[in-house]
């Protein structure tokens, strides 16, 4: 290449020239910084009762998704992979009747498949008895895991789960203890349950026995048909409805999602005119709301006569046994007194001060044995005043 600068020429080389461009080019050209590639969180599943109809396994992942849409809830696409097997039964009442195990059994097999697993910073999905499994596991990590928790028509729901409305009680030849409310343990928990589900949503006075009745109904109405009825819609519809249709507390969020009609009418559904059903539903339900007390879905509550008076008594806990040291020290005692009764009355003796220390200090020992102490945890510091219906 040349180029003429008066009466002289002057040539550049080509490459010279290309070379010169291609740098200014780069000059003029903003740097990008490289975004850093966020992996999301691995999704484990644990179904429902197995029981009735079941969704496929494409269903029910389906069915996942739309609730981690929901509620916001960042992870991978639920992978076939995630599903934690489990018996999953209710003995006799589950789909393989007498050949499936207890409550008790089925759910204690979950929380060990679960352990196995050892999910690691997941999303821990579980539905009906599953978000019984990971309440459970919840429970055996009091410290946390730093894994996510999506419990939807949880039985195991501090306020509303039917689990802790009557905690405490045995089920004897059923095998089913009634094991109590979802602990809080530190790790993000999304809670989910449909209004009027009785496993779930269970009056807090069953007393009103519109509501008990009408939680019965919902317990085969509505809690079955959450896997294909459920949207992402309706969950997000329920942040705007209020306290009584979402709260957060602490590290979990409780959504409830508002039914079209009370468990009750919906058998009457395309016998009785939508209009019909339409007046009567406000009326029976905020006679049904009367049932419950939606102020804190966090604090564990259990069933009550009235406000403030509870429908079952605090069940007594068992003594604690003697301790190997007390036993052996009644022993001694024991011996010790025999011995001083055989003894001639003519020639009694005078204890010494080493003996009397030791049977001073007996007692001491016996008082000490078996003391415990019970820590419990409580949820959220957030305390909303209670809506209406």
């Amino acid at each position: 290449m040349m180029m003429k600068f008066g009466s002289r020429r002057l040539t550049l080389p080509v490459t010279g020239v290309a070379a010169v461009a291609a740098a200014v080019a780069v000059g003029l050209t903003p740097t990008v910084a490289t975004a850093p590639v966020l992996t999301a969180a691995t999704v484990d599943y644990l179904r429902g009762t197995n029981i009735g109809w079941s969704p496929t396994d494409q269903e029910y992942r389906d069915f996942i998704s739309r609730v981690l849409d929901g509620t916001d809830t960042p992870a991978n696409a639920p992978a076939s992979s995630g599903l934690v097997n489990y018996n999953a039964g209710f003995w006799p009442f589950s789909n393989n009747y007498i050949f499936d195990l207890t409550w008790n059994q089925s759910v204690a097999q979950g929380v060990q498949h679960l352990e196995a697993r050892n999910p690691q910073g997941d999303v821990v999905f579980g539905l009906s008895q599953g978000a019984v499994v990971v309440s459970r596991y919840k429970a055996a990590h009091p410290e946390g895991t730093g894994n996510t928790f999506v419990l939807v028509e949880n039985p195991s729901r501090p306020n509303g789960g039917i689990l802790e409305r009557f905690a405490g009680l045995y089920i004897p030849i059923l095998d089913i203890s009634v094991s109590g409310a979802t602990p809080d343990n530190g790790d993000i928990t999304v809670d989910v349950a449909r209004q009027y589900d009785g496993w779930a949503d269970f009056p807090t006075y069953p007393l009103n026995i519109l509501a008990t009745a009408n939680a019965i109904a919902g317990m085969i109405l509505v809690h079955g048909q959450t896997q294909t009825e459920l949207t992402a819609a309706q969950i997000e519809a329920a942040k705007a409805g209020g306290n009584a249709y979402y709260q957060v507390h602490g590290d979990t969020t409780y959504y409830l999602i508002r039914t079209p009609l009370v468990p009750l009418l919906m058998p009457l559904k395309g016998i009785v005119p939508d209009p019909i059903l339409g007046a009567i539903d406000p009326v029976l339900r905020r006679l049904i709301e009367m049932g419950y007390d939606r102020t804190d879905y966090s604090a564990p509550t259990k069933a009550q006569l009235l406000p403030g008076i509870g429908l079952l008594p605090n069940l007594p806990s068992l003594p604690s046994l003697p301790s190997t040291a007390s036993a052996t020290d009644v022993k001694a005692t024991a011996a010790a007194t025999t011995k001083a009764v055989d003894a001639p009355a003519s020639t009694p003796k005078a204890s010494t001060p080493k003996a009397a220390a030791s049977k001073a200090s007996a007692p001491k020992k016996s008082a000490s044995a078996g003391s415990d102490s019970h820590k419990k945890g409580t949820g959220g510091s957030a305390r909303p005043s209670k809506a209406s219906d």
